[in-house]
């Protein structure tokens, strides 16, 4: 959810889009907020594939780039919500035990502890199931990158094998479930099919010259097929199977989609929302829990959580991230060095 789509406005939008859904799903009428995940994952299992397999991103950079993006938005919410829930304004006060507050600092919470549910309520950190399940996703995508050419094997296989095996644990587990408090279906080793997938064909794509291009029908009627699948409530199974691979199929093939499409993803609004998408994400929970409390009504609600993200992404989370990757020591140096280049030149 966090990687960087400036140059690219359309995955800018797809983005965009992933967000709008997850804040429909929650203050609109319903519905969508499965999808809006779904879209997040393909998106990063697309960005992955295109850092670590393809443009072979060093791992020291690769890493720091995610955790200035991530890790101080996430504490910092970790803080707050830590806060609030001693101070139950608006639910009943829960003192976060230690191994519960170490195991959500360390995106571990969907399997630790084992006796208490991520999505128990006690306290606003339900909708981080789904971070925890992208940053293991990047943990285990790098550590494929960097040990396959040592193991002597192709990588694209090893993806491949990855994608298999997220597939047969979905259907495993709907037969087999197995323990713990957090539902199965949000663990990622089921959770990151769209995301492995994703990244998985865009490394087949590099190397085989082939899948590289497609028919411009391929990104819309893969969209819209998985978005049926995600909303066909009927056969459920859809949702964590098919859904999951169509829709690293579409976001792979967003190049070749329509002009119009593509246009309609580059809107401002859209790409609005999906840069600042992930500050919008972290913050709504808090608006969202109190209008399960009937603390807010829901639409003011959902205006508040927007504004909060908002305002969270322009003061916080852009200013540290750049600071972290050393834009403004960057930009005040070029600056500098500016008058004494031109004086050089007269």
């Amino acid at each position: 959810m966090s990687t960087s789509t400036n140059t690219i406005p359309y995955l800018d939008g797809w983005r965009g889009l992933a967000i709008v859904l997850v804040l429909q799903s929650h203050f609109g009428l319903g519905g969508g907020g499965r999808l809006g995940v779904a879209l997040f994952f393909a998106l990063s299992g697309y960005l992955m594939g295109e850092l670590l397999f393809v443009k072979n991103v060093p791992l020291g950079r690769f890493f720091k780039r995610r955790i200035s993006r991530i890790i101080p938005t996430y504490w910092l919410y970790i803080a707050v919500a830590f806060t609030l829930a001693g101070a139950a304004w608006y639910q009943a006060p829960y003192d976060v035990p230690g191994d519960e507050l170490v195991s959500t600092l360390l995106f571990a919470r969907t399997y630790y502890p084992d006796s208490i549910s991520i999505w128990a309520g006690k306290w606003s950190i339900g909708h981080f199931w789904s971070l925890n399940v992208e940053e293991h996703s990047y943990l285990y995508l790098a550590a494929l990158a960097g040990v396959a050419g040592l193991a002597g094997v192709r990588r694209i296989w090893l993806l491949a094998l990855s994608t298999i095996a997220c597939l047969g644990l979905n259907l495993y587990y709907t037969v087999y479930p197995p323990g713990g408090a957090s539902p199965w279906f949000a663990r990622s080793e089921c959770a990151a099919l769209g995301l492995i997938a994703s990244a998985t064909l865009r490394a087949f794509r590099h190397e085989m010259p082939a899948l590289r291009d497609g028919a411009a029908w391929i990104a819309p009627v893969t969209l819209a097929v998985a978005a049926v699948c995600f909303s066909w409530s009927a056969v459920p199974l859809l949702a964590i199977t098919l859904g999951p691979l169509l829709l690293a199929v579409s976001v792979n093939y967003m190049a070749t989609a329509p002009a119009l499409m593509r246009r309609a993803l580059s809107g401002a609004v859209l790409r609005w929302f999906g840069i600042c998408s992930f500050s919008l994400y972290v913050w709504q929970q808090m608006a969202y829990e109190a209008y399960l409390n009937h603390v807010l009504q829901r639409q003011l609600a959902g205006v508040l959580g927007i504004a909060v993200g908002a305002v969270a992404f322009y003061l916080y989370e852009d200013p540290m991230r750049r600071w972290l990757n050393g834009e403004r020591r960057a930009k005040h140096t070029a600056a500098a060095a500016a008058p004494i280049q031109a004086e050089g030149q007269v």
